[in-house]
């Protein structure tokens, strides 16, 4: 993705034009909040109101303590390809641009294969994948912005993106979006994406990933006590040791009980946005080169 293009910048009255080379990236890393401190690192003021807000932060957080990071479930799924999103960054220079814009979409048919072996996955996440577009491309709109001192910061718009703990991700679509880039360069980019999550949605990604969570022990054996099952995922010997209480290498739905009020906070939400109800995150990226056609 390298070709010229322009279009007019949307949200904005000074009639900018986006114009420039389109830079692709396939994101490597999602950095979702473990600690106190990395909810108020990735915080952004969202409503406007002078302080920042992540409140997926406070479920994230809670149950990395409960030992069930979804981050590292997360990391599992991009590396085999299961999570693909892919970063369009047009400007006319990645130092200075008075008019910028971002994309993101999900991708499918990755070159070159994930996976070369079960241990061996990321092939491509190296910096030379090339990849297919999910959908649609013209009908995702960029969040316009700009590019100071090699930073680019956007206006709000709104964006979609994935969150796995096993095979099948979850859409996580973000109103009042904001993408901040603090590094910018021709081979990886990385930086801040902050927004809300409308309420009901908020709280079918919750249903979803507790669902996920709670089937962790179709991935391990059966045949050794804690901390000997061997399983196939990070997150689901994480919580088979800390929550298989019988020691058989099975979690049932009764050990995993503690974890349903984790989720309790996305009921309640802390925003609203244009009149809608919405709960806050912000969460760090990272994401190499890439090549994908519109």
């Amino acid at each position: 993705m390298r070709a010229l293009a322009a279009f007019a910048l949307a949200g904005c009255t000074t009639g900018f034009t986006v114009e420039g080379e389109h830079h692709g990236y396939v994101i490597s890393k999602l950095e979702l909040p473990m600690t106190e401190a990395d909810g108020a690192r990735y915080g952004r003021d969202v409503n406007g109101d002078g302080r920042p807000d992540n409140l997926f932060a406070r479920v994230f957080t809670s149950l990395a303590t409960a030992g069930a990071v979804i981050e590292d479930g997360n990391d599992f799924e991009l590396a085999r390809g299961k999570v693909l999103l892919l970063v369009d960054l047009q400007a006319r220079d990645l130092g200075t641009a008075a008019a910028a814009a971002v994309k993101i979409v999900e991708g499918r048919d990755p070159t070159p294969t994930p996976c070369s072996s079960s241990s061996m996955c990321g092939q491509h996440l190296k910096g030379t994948g090339h990849f297919d577009v999910a959908f649609a491309y013209p009908e995702v709109e960029a969040i316009p912005g700009t590019i100071r001192s090699g930073a680019f910061a956007s206006v709000t718009g709104e964006l979609e993106l994935r969150l796995a703990v096993r095979d099948l991700p979850q859409p996580l679509p973000l109103i009042g979006a904001r993408v901040e880039l603090t590094k910018i360069a021709d081979d990886a980019i990385e930086g801040v994406i902050s927004g809300g999550v409308v309420r009901d949605k908020a709280i079918d990604l919750g249903k979803q990933l507790l669902s996920d969570l709670k089937l962790s022990d179709l991935e391990c054996d059966i045949d050794g006590a804690p901390p000997d099952c061997s399983c196939e995922t990070p997150i689901s010997l994480a919580l088979t040791r800390r929550y298989d209480t019988d020691r058989n290498c099975l979690l049932t739905t009764d050990e995993l009980t503690a974890l349903e009020p984790l989720f309790a906070p996305l009921d309640a939400t802390d925003l609203s946005l244009s009149g809608t109800a919405a709960a806050s995150i912000g969460l760090g990226f990272r994401a190499v080169a890439a090549t994908f056609d519109p």
